[in-house]
């Protein structure tokens, strides 16, 4: 579960990847996003990532297809957006992202 403004700030969201993004900085701590990739795999000429606990990107991804029912299928988690540097190291003041124990949506 994540918190209220949070998830109000994503439903805003005009397009499925927006929406994704809201969620994944909502739902994963910073220090978790810089360090991670979505399978944990080895970045070109980099190193290891770790992978994103699966069981929350499930819980985006239903809540993606939930709020956007035509997603296209290149939308899976396999292949889910990638996060623009410039959404991981501006947030706005205004917004605080508290962590709650995830809960069927």
């Amino acid at each position: 579960m994540i918190d209220k403004l949070a998830w109000a700030y994503a439903l805003n969201s005009n397009s499925a990847t927006v929406f994704v993004r809201h969620l994944l900085t909502a739902v994963f701590p910073l220090e978790i996003l810089l360090v991670s990739n979505l399978r944990g795999t080895k970045r070109s000429g980099g190193d290891t990532r770790l992978p994103l606990d699966k069981n929350k990107l499930d819980a985006i991804y239903s809540a993606t297809l939930e709020r956007f029912p035509g997603t296209p299928l290149s939308m899976e988690p396999r292949s889910m957006p990638r996060l623009p540097s410039s959404d991981l190291k501006v947030k706005p003041p205004h917004l605080t992202v508290k962590l709650l124990p995830l809960e069927p949506i």
